[in-house]
């Protein structure tokens, strides 16, 4: 779906689920006359929250502007269970974000610069009990992706087409984590891991360094 008229989501009040996964022009930067779909997502995010009754959400977020709306409104968050972003510069989600969706299970990123995505405040996260996939896919600057360890449950993890990846858990990185959070010392790393794809990672050194596995 690709075109939806103004203020028809939001008329919907009784409305309690919402799948909108992969909807929309992912380069379509500005609101047609009479239609809410837009790259930066301004329009979608405003009706969207005038749903009171709404309990989940789907969403694909194109662009650092489309996921800067979506932040807005800390309600959407809370309520999402699924989250596609593709298209960022700069990725202004950051991992206590992601914590504070508590009904998130399944992540999708693609084509962005992860490069200074920001994990400094891994000392206010806790778990994330629901999030069970995970895709990875053409994302520049990555070099690992240690803020896994914050998923106990992760059961797919697809990583895709990511040639700076150098480890999925960096030993480095995760020493910085144990500093910061209490509750690193309970964790069981991918012990529930079902689906491990990996493509196009050329330099991949592991996927979890021999003095981290139990």
């Amino acid at each position: 779906m690709s075109e939806i008229p103004q203020q028809l989501i939001s008329s919907f009040s009784k409305l309690q689920v919402l799948r909108m996964l992969h909807c929309g022009y992912a380069h379509r930067s500005i609101v047609e006359e009479g239609k809410v779909l837009s790259a930066d997502a301004e329009s979608l995010m405003k009706e969207i929250h005038c749903l009171e009754q709404l309990n989940l959400i789907t969403l694909s977020l194109h662009g650092s502007r489309g996921v800067e709306n979506f932040l807005k409104f800390p309600k959407l968050q809370t309520i999402t269970q699924a989250l596609h972003i593709e298209d960022c510069n700069s990725l202004p989600l950051n991992l206590l974000h992601l914590a504070n969706m508590e009904h998130l299970e399944k992540l999708f990123i693609e084509e962005s610069n992860l490069e200074d995505w920001n994990v400094d405040c891994a000392g206010e996260v806790q778990k994330m009990p629901k999030l069970h996939s995970v895709l990875i896919w053409n994302c520049s600057n990555v070099k690992d992706l240690t803020w896994l360890v914050f998923a106990p449950n992760l059961k797919c993890l697809r990583i895709l087409d990511c040639d700076d990846m150098e480890e999925i858990i960096s030993v480095e990185n995760f020493e910085k984590l144990i500093e910061v959070s209490e509750m690193m010392g309970e964790l069981n790393l991918f012990s529930g891991l079902e689906s491990l794809s990996l493509g196009n990672a050329s330099n991949l050194k592991a996927y979890v360094h021999r003095s981290l596995e139990h």
